[in-house]
């Protein structure tokens, strides 16, 4: 029972794709009225392949960040070696390789074998962050912030795009476009969580010899560039173009903007001294805004 509980910890998945999927499925397209190319049961072997290359991107970078860990994260299985590399490795060949197989059938059952290569790309992006990338700074941080833009769009090349025709085009392009401006918001968000994670591996990091962001320029400078980017998100909340009620821009000022103000002003307050206790602080900050985020995919045409 205790080994089981270890792979649990070890197992992470990745609920806020699920809920990006699943809102934007069964709310956002019959809401907007658009065409769609996956029936149900092929929708859920595409959310089953996008979780568990989820799953296994997260055991990847665990593996290669057992180092690192020893100093950040000594709580991890993998550093305790209640579970072993060996069968970490082995886990993430499996799911990662179920999910590929299941996104390439996927895009073969709806006539488009070529979709399939983005399963490949998603699965390698996490690969390649943790054996190389992560030592390359900001461009590591935009690699790994790329999967939030792929969460929400990638429902619109798979779903809406098979379906467009002369008459629908329109429709079908105004929804793709705000799949486009969600995505930016994801994107943006987990760019600056991932500048905040390499804050909060830092000391790991460093003895390690990984040239994250963070190692690069140092804490103050880090910081810095977090606060700059968390600022210049606000280009990012263009979507309230949509939004064309009180109801609507009251819950966005209450449920995102809010939220999101009170993060930068703990971001600017934030000192490498308590940083672990304000960093999950901040994590939890930017859950939430995410989380409000996500969910006003249905009010945008319900209200």
């Amino acid at each position: 029972m205790e080994n089981l509980k270890n792979y649990y910890k070890l197992l992470k998945v990745p609920s806020y794709l699920i809920g990006v999927l699943f809102l934007t499925k069964f709310a956002l397209f019959p809401s907007t009225g658009v065409a769609t190319t996956l029936e149900v049961g092929n929708f859920m072997l595409l959310a089953l392949s996008l979780v568990l290359i989820g799953v296994g991107g997260y055991l990847i970078c665990d593996i290669h960040a057992v180092g690192s860990d020893r100093v950040n994260f000594p709580e991890k299985p993998l550093v305790q070696g209640t579970v072993s590399l060996k069968n970490a490795y082995t886990l993430y060949i499996v799911f990662t390789s179920i999910g590929i197989a299941l996104g390439i059938f996927v895009s073969y059952s709806i006539d488009y074998t070529s979709y399939g290569m983005l399963f490949i790309a998603l699965a390698a992006i996490p690969y390649l962050y943790a054996t190389g990338l992560k030592n390359t700074g900001a461009l590591g941080n935009f690699l790994l912030a790329s999967l939030a833009f792929i969460s929400f769009i990638i429902l619109g090349i798979l779903d809406l795009m098979p379906a467009i025709t002369e008459i629908n085009k329109v429709n079908q392009a105004m929804v793709f476009k705000i799949l486009l401006l969600y995505g930016g918001f994801g994107f943006a968000l987990t760019y600056i969580e991932t500048i905040i994670a390499n804050l909060r591996s830092l000391p790991g990091d460093r003895r390690i010899g990984v040239k994250s962001l963070a190692t690069q320029l140092g804490f103050d400078m880090a910081k810095k560039v977090a606060i700059i980017s968390a600022i210049m998100v606000w280009v990012v909340f263009a979507v309230y173009k949509y939004v064309h009620n009180n109801k609507l821009l009251t819950y966005f000022a209450f449920a995102v903007i809010a939220p999101y103000i009170y993060f930068i002003i703990q971001l600017i307050y934030l000192k490498k001294e308590t940083m672990v206790h304000q960093i999950n602080i901040l994590q939890n900050i930017l859950k939430i805004v995410y989380t409000a985020g996500v969910i006003s995919l249905v009010l945008l045409y319900y209200f």
